[in-house]
């Protein structure tokens, strides 16, 4: 898929990765539709990017509706809003949890299914979810977000078959622990072993080569925390077991204390 010339829309436009996705793609000669729920975020990067703005609340499938009519035919769908869901489960209210479920799960199926009905009839197209390795890892604390990440690559998987004889292409990206160099919030450590974290440009660009080589996942982040993925989704008792034992949960609890977080 080539991203020059072709029409992309992006939700999430006002979260720190979302903006660095916008900047990329407007770089690479998109025709750019942004949403997110903060106008006076919104509209300035639309303006700087020339691109159209749609303040949405993708909480609402009649708001996903309302989007998708006015973004029109789009070439590209990046579904990258998501709310962080830190806490254990006794901690959120039943109205909580469906509105977390409602924004991290929900609607980018519904976005994705609208879209894929014009990208079906005029046999192009791709859709992209901005994931995160919480898809692959369960962790303490993050149950409510492990629930619709897990959900979301499962069904992301899926579509790639369902999808591919209509030369429509789905990838996935599954970013680790994301910079935040403007934060002012307390730095959480990372355990050396991770080998650190990324920063939302490097995670753009992944982006945008997975958009042009039809690339199915893609989990950005140093290798120790790629191999300790791929163990926890092959060996999941194996590798929270050896976890425990370096106390990699901390960083869940420090984040949820208010700690800078990747998303």
């Amino acid at each position: 898929m080539r991203i020059h010339g072709s029409t992309v829309l992006l939700t999430g436009a006002t979260g720190l990765l979302g903006q660095a996705l916008a900047h990329e793609m407007a770089e690479r000669g998109a025709d750019l539709v942004l949403t997110g729920r903060r106008p006076d975020v919104l509209d300035p990067l639309a303006k700087e990017l020339d691109a159209r703005a749609v303040a949405a609340d993708l909480s609402s499938p009649k708001e996903v509706r309302r989007l998708m009519k006015a973004a029109g035919e789009v070439d590209v769908v990046i579904a990258n809003a998501a709310m962080l869901a830190f806490g254990l489960l006794s901690e959120f209210t039943a109205e909580e949890v469906d509105y977390l479920l409602d924004i991290n799960l929900r609607s980018p199926v519904h976005l994705t299914r609208l879209a894929a009905e014009h990208m079906v009839a005029q046999q192009s197209g791709h859709l992209v979810f901005i994931l995160s390795v919480a898809g692959k890892y369960a962790s303490q604390r993050l149950s409510m977000y492990n629930c619709a990440k897990f959900g979301l690559r499962g069904y992301s998987r899926a579509l790639r078959q369902e999808l591919r004889p209509h030369n429509v292409g789905v990838s996935s990206i599954l970013p680790g622990y994301i910079r935040e160099p403007h934060s002012t919030k307390p730095e959480v450590k990372l355990p050396r072993w991770t080998g650190g974290s990324n920063s939302p440009e490097e995670i753009a660009r992944a982006t945008t080569r997975a958009i042009e080589r039809d690339r199915g996942e893609t989990v950005v982040s140093p290798l120790p925390v790629r191999l300790s993925a791929s163990l926890a989704a092959q060996a999941p008792d194996l590798a929270h077991a050896l976890f425990r034992r370096v106390d990699y949960d901390r960083v869940a609890r420090e984040m949820h204390a208010g700690g800078k977080v990747h998303r």
